[in-house]
């Protein structure tokens, strides 16, 4: 039996077990790669493409131009008036996210593709009191989507904690990478694998509480868009 991509997609055309939409994040999945994978040549418009490798190594070919990012590195297409690629995965047990976002901006379909790689170092990372965090899209980093988004890769070591802030008509989606913990001082619990949503009210600003559980560590990745962006 060949290789196989496999996934796990908490979020796949709008739809989840429990949310009928998660703003413009309209598509989420944790792939996982036995060997090496290569995908057929795929065709696409319109959307916003983000690839984040967790471990191993990616090539994206777009339009013969190849771009190889590995752990901790981005690929990000921007698919505008529509392009076509194809992708590579090296290395036993690859695995990463693949976010895809909907602009629903006019523009964004009369726009020429674009494409990059990221590498890890591009990334800058805040680390403070066993609070680790990597923006990969907002403030201070070299990424910029027409989606009005932004994400983070989050580590809380031993008995670490932390408060997010969610703007109003906000909703924050976790991903939970590694270990497991709790929501706003035990009103949730999760572990890996799990996918979380948290909306804030329409008028205030909510806090969002995370902590490890016990004496462990938690790992998340974290993408906030705005809720009326699907209006």
């Amino acid at each position: 039996m060949g290789a196989q991509l496999n996934g796990h997609i908490p979020v796949s055309c709008g739809k989840t077990p429990d949310e009928k939409e998660v703003g413009p994040l309209f598509y989420w999945n944790w792939f996982r790669v036995s060997d090496y994978f290569s995908s057929p040549m795929q065709y696409h418009h319109r959307y916003e493409i983000l690839t984040y490798i967790l471990q191993g190594t990616m090539e994206h070919d777009v339009k013969g131009k190849v771009y190889r990012v590995s752990r901790g590195g981005v690929h990000v297409l921007q698919t505008a008036t529509g392009v076509c690629h194809q992708e590579r995965f090296l290395g036993a047990r690859a695995h990463g996210f693949q976010i895809w976002f909907d602009p629903k901006r006019p523009q964004s379909v009369r726009d020429l593709p674009r494409h990059r790689g990221y590498h890890s170092s591009e990334f800058f990372v805040k680390q403070k009191g066993g609070v680790r965090v990597r923006q990969i899209i907002g403030d201070n980093s070299p990424i910029t989507l027409k989606t009005d988004v932004s994400m983070i890769d989050l580590e809380l070591e031993h008995r670490a904690s932390t408060s997010l802030t969610l703007a109003p008509f906000r909703v924050m989606t976790l991903f939970i990478v590694e270990g497991q913990g709790n929501l706003n001082d035990g009103l949730g619990h999760f572990q890996k694998g799990d996918f979380v949503v948290v909306y804030s009210t329409e008028s205030d600003t909510e806090a969002v509480h995370l902590q490890t559980s016990h004496n462990g560590y938690l790992r998340a990745v974290i993408v906030d868009v705005r809720r009326d962006d699907f209006t």
